[in-house]
């Protein structure tokens, strides 16, 4: 019995991390969803509330409307909202999305040549 005490407690502290980095890319989605001109709205009611947790979540799907699509992100557990986007507001995400991706993986790769130690004794140039 004591064997398993340390394995749970290792699973558990993983699936806490597991849960917190999705909830961290979950805020950065919503933020980016909301810079490119999507509009939130919330599930105020125990109606909006049950339409709300019947959708996909957290995932981009589309709806037609008057013959238009609008792009849907819902999110029944933290926002207790869907943000709602036209066609320029889903290309407005996109491109978003991608400068987001490019400027951490500069992030990433400048910490990654520091950490390495590419830049031997006297650092990088600029300094």
């Amino acid at each position: 019995m004591a064997r398993w005490i340390p394995l749970s407690l290792t699973v558990a502290f993983f699936l806490t991390g597991c849960a917190g980095m999705q909830q961290r890319r979950t805020l950065q989605t919503e933020r980016t969803l909301s810079a490119a001109g999507f509009q939130m709205r919330l599930a105020d009611t125990p109606a909006r509330m049950t339409q709300l947790q019947a959708l996909p979540q957290r995932q981009l799907f589309t709806r037609e409307s008057d013959d238009k699509p609008y792009y849907i992100y819902a999110d029944a557990e933290d926002c207790k909202c869907i943000y709602v986007g036209t066609e320029k507001a889903y290309q407005n995400f996109q491109k978003l999305a991608i400068e987001q991706d490019i400027a951490q993986e500069q992030a990433m790769a400048y910490e990654n040549a520091i950490d390495v130690g590419v830049w031997g004794p006297w650092g990088p140039w600029w300094y």
